[in-house]
């Protein structure tokens, strides 16, 4: 099996909403809130 070295993404669009959208809005939403670092925090 042949495995890449690169990322890919895949988007859901499911009756016109886009699931990355919806968690890059989320993801907004959090780092506004309390700061980048929080992402990475257990």
């Amino acid at each position: 099996m042949i495995y890449s070295q690169q990322w890919r993404v895949y988007d859901v669009v499911f009756s016109g909403i886009s699931l990355i959208k919806t968690y890059k809005a989320q993801f907004d939403s959090h780092i506004k809130r309390k700061g980048i670092d929080s992402l990475t925090k257990n």
